[in-house]
């Protein structure tokens, strides 16, 4: 029941939510750049993506 239940769901997904984000790991002392978006941090490291998180 979980499996189509899951399967629904990606049946239904819209292309926008199934948008492809790019994302660089970027090290501290390294900020990320201009138009990307900081979406993850852990430590030193941090992931930069554009688009949305």
């Amino acid at each position: 029941m979980l499996l189509l239940a899951a399967l629904a769901g990606v049946a239904f997904a819209t292309p926008a939510q199934l948008e492809k984000r790019d994302c660089l790991t970027v090290f501290f002392p390294d900020t990320c750049a201009a138009g990307e978006i900081a979406c993850n941090g852990a430590g030193s490291i941090t992931l930069c993506c554009t688009g949305s998180c």
